[in-house]
């Protein structure tokens, strides 16, 4: 990965791939390898904990079979959400490596991206999962009906 500087008006402000070495490929190919086996591994290991769920829920109540659906789905979606905000960013700065395309724009753009995942998974778990919405729900309506008792109270006085 290079600054660019080669007849580009954006002097150091962004790397791309101006050379034809084959390092930049390298990096190219490592990035994809990385984001593709590591997301064959996340759906290897989803698929088997479903199945797994499934062949042992037999043996358990209810309650207990809706948590553990909705853990294993607000964990599949944590970890498909960086996919969203990390690795299509990466992909895109790879594709601008290979092609030797301008990053500079998509750099600014996509790199944005990149400080929601920390954002993202807390709220996916408490979207996936019901006894942390009821009880996020819970704390919003008790905090908004005490501010608005409090009031009425100096109302009237």
């Amino acid at each position: 990965m290079y600054f660019i500087e080669e007849g580009m008006n954006h002097t150091g402000a962004g790397l791309i791939g101006l050379s034809d070495r084959i390092d930049v490929y390298v990096i190219a190919f490592d990035l994809f390898l990385l984001a593709g086996g590591g997301y064959s591994i996340i759906i290897w290991c989803s698929a088997n904990i479903l199945l797994h769920m499934k062949n042992n829920m037999l043996i358990v109540t209810p309650k207990v079979r809706e948590m553990n659906k909705q853990l294993n789905k607000a964990l599949f979606a944590q970890a498909l959400g960086p996919l969203a905000v990390c690795v299509i960013p990466m992909l895109t700065y790879v594709y601008c490596i290979v092609t030797k395309a301008d990053a500079v724009p998509m750099i600014i753009i996509l790199g944005f991206s990149l400080v929601w995942i920390p954002v993202v998974n807390p709220l996916l778990t408490i979207l996936f999962v019901t006894p942390y919405k009821m009880a996020i729900l819970k704390c919003t309506f008790l905090f908004s009906t005490r501010i608005g008792h409090d009031d009425i109270q100096h109302d009237v006085i």
